[in-house]
C-alpha cells in the first residue's frame, strides 16, 4: 500500500513538474499559456520594455511587458507590487474608456482592449495620459506619463515564444494597425520609445527593424540635410549666412523652418535656434497655424499646427519670428533681433541652384491676397529689405529674378523706387512709402519650378 501511494505521488509530482517546465527558467506560471518573470524596479515605460526585450533576447525567446493579462497576474503577486504595464495609446489620443488601448505583444499588433482588461481606480478619471500602471494594493489602474513618478513600479515580462532563427520575411504596411493621415506628434509627453538608426535606404531601415526584436515600426526620411553655421545676431543675418553658404557650393540653402521638430532631438540641449517661421505678411498669430517659412521652393506653404510647439510660458505668437530651445524642444516668439538670447543658425539643403536661364512667374495675389493693404502702419521693419536703383518695373523684377534671396518686390511708379524683400516675403515698411498710391507688389511663385512669366501691369 505504501509503495502504491509513493508511486502515485511520484506520478502526480512528475505531472506537476512537467506542467511547470512549460515556462522557461526564472519564469513562474499563471496558467498553462501564461508565464511571467519579475525583473525588478523600473523608472520609465521605455526602460521596462527594454528590460523585457533584452532579457528574452539573451535567452533566445520573445519577452515583452505585461499588458492585456495584467489582471490575471496581479492576484498572484504581493500587495506591495505596482506594475508598469504595456497598455498604451501611442498611436491614438488618450482614451478615458477601457476600450481601444494597445499592448506590446508583437505577435498581435492589431490587438486593442475590449473592456475587461482595464479596471480604473475609483475616482481616477483614467486615460488622460498615454500609458497605464497598476497598483498592487487595490489591483486597480491609473494612466500615467512614460516617465511615471507617482509610485514605485516593477517590470514584469510575459513569455512569448522562442525567437525565430535563420532567414525570415517580415511584411510591413503603412496603414497598419490603423491608418494615420498625420503621424507627427505635437505633445512631447506622448512620446514613446525611439532609436535613430543609420540606414542608406528605406529598405535598409526596414531590414534593421526586422532584425531587432524590439522594433515595432519604422519612420524613414531621406529628404532632410542640415548644416550648422554658428551664431547670428538677427533673423536677416541668419538667413544671409545660409544663402551664402549654399551659393558658394552651388546649391540652395535656407534657414530651417517646418522641419525643425525633426532636427531638434538630434541637437545638444544647450542649442537655441533661429527659425525661418515668420508672419511678415500677416498680423500677429497666436496659434501654431498659418506661419510661413523661408523655403523658396514652396512660398505658398503655411504651418498647419504640428510644426510649432509653443513653450507653455510664452504668450504665443506676439512677435514676428519664432525661435526654439532644444532643452525643452519648445518654441517661442521673438523680434527679428532677439537680443536677449544667443541663437544658432542651422540651414537646410534645398537642392542644386539652376545653372541655366529660367523664366520666373510673379503674381500680385501670391501667396495671399493683400489688395492695397501691403504697407506697414509704422516705419518699423519686420523683414529683410534691399532698395535697388532701377529705371523701370521690368528692371526691378529682373533684378529680383537673378537674386536668389529675393522673394518679392515693390515698385513705386511715381518715385521709381524699387524695394526687394529678402529671404521672407514681407509687407512694405512705411519708411519707403507713406501711402500705397502708385505702388505695386509682386511675389515670386515656387522656385525653381516655374518656367513661364506672367506679365501684369
Amino acid at each position: 500500500m505504501d509503495v502504491m501511494m509513493r508511486k502515485s505521488f511520484a506520478l502526480i509530482l512528475q505531472a506537476v513538474l512537467s506542467t511547470c517546465s512549460d515556462c522557461p527558467p526564472k519564469y513562474f506560471q499563471i496558467r498553462p499559456d501564461l508565464c511571467v518573470v519579475n525583473l525588478g524596479p523600473t523608472d520609465s515605460y521605455c526602460s521596462a520594455a527594454e528590460m523585457c526585450a533584452n532579457f528574452g533576447a539573451a535567452r533566445g525567446h520573445l519577452a515583452f511587458l505585461v499588458g492585456r493579462n495584467a489582471r490575471q497576474i496581479m492576484p498572484h503577486l504581493p500587495g506591495s507590487t505596482n506594475l508598469c504595464l504595456g497598455l498604451n495609446v501611442f498611436l491614438t489620443s488618450p482614451n478615458q474608456s477601457t476600450v481601444g488601448w494597445r499592448d506590446v505583444d508583437p505577435r498581435t499588433p492589431q490587438y486593442t482592449t475590449k473592456k475587461d482588461e482595464i479596471f480604473w481606480q475609483l475616482g481616477e478619471p483614467g486615460g488622460t495620459d498615454p500609458i497605464i500602471i497598476m497598483e498592487g494594493t487595490t489591483r486597480t489602474m491609473y494612466s500615467c506619463l512614460t516617465t511615471c513618478k507617482s509610485m514605485s513600479l516593477s517590470a514584469f515580462c510575459e513569455y512569448g515564444n522562442p525567437l525565430p532563427t535563420g532567414r525570415r520575411q517580415q511584411h510591413y504596411r503603412s496603414d497598419f494597425p490603423v491608418r494615420l493621415d498625420d503621424f507627427i506628434q505635437t505633445d512631447p509627453s506622448g512620446f514613446s520609445c525611439y532609436q535613430e538608426v543609420t540606414a542608406f535606404s528605406a529598405l535598409d531601415c526596414a531590414r534593421k527593424c526586422t532584425l531587432d526584436v524590439a522594433c515595432r515600426s519604422i519612420y524613414y526620411g531621406s529628404d532632410l540635410c542640415v548644416v550648422k553655421l554658428g551664431e547670428a545676431g538677427s533673423f536677416c543675418s541668419a538667413c544671409e549666412m545660409c544663402k551664402r553658404y549654399g551659393a558658394a557650393r552651388g546649391h540652395l540653402a535656407f534657414l530651417i523652418g517646418r522641419n525643425t521638430r525633426r532636427v531638434m532631438p538630434r541637437l545638444p540641449t544647450s542649442t537655441n535656434l533661429w527659425l525661418g517661421f515668420n508672419w511678415f505678411l500677416s498680423t500677429p498669430n497666436r496659434s501654431a497655424v498659418g506661419w510661413h517659412d523661408v523655403d523658396p521652393r514652396t512660398p505658398q506653404y503655411a504651418t498647419v499646427g504640428k510644426e510649432i510647439l509653443w513653450d507653455p510660458n510664452d504668450p504665443l505668437g506676439t512677435e514676428p519670428v519664432v525661435v526654439s530651445r532644444c532643452l525643452t524642444k519648445t518654441m517661442f516668439g521673438c523680434s527679428v533681433l532677439c537680443q536677449w538670447l544667443s541663437l544658432t543658425v542651422y540651414c537646410e539643403h534645398g537642392g542644386h541652384l539652376p545653372t541655366e536661364n529660367w523664366q520666373q512667374l510673379y503674381r500680385s495675389d501670391f501667396p495671399v491676397q493683400l489688395k492695397d493693404n501691403f504697407i506697414l502702419p509704422s516705419t518699423k521693419s519686420l523683414g529683410c529689405y534691399q532698395e535697388i536703383l532701377t529705371n523701370s518695373m521690368t528692371e526691378c523684377a529682373h533684378r529680383c529674378t537673378v537674386n536668389m534671396e529675393c522673394r518679392s518686390f515693390y515698385y513705386g511708379r511715381y518715385n521709381l523706387r524699387c524695394v526687394h524683400t529678402l529671404y521672407a516675403d514681407s509687407l512694405l515698411p512705411s519708411v519707403f512709402a507713406m501711402n500705397p498710391t502708385g505702388w505695386k507688389r509682386f511675389a515670386k511663385t515656387p522656385y525653381p519650378d516655374s518656367r513661364q512669366i506672367k506679365d501684369e501691369p
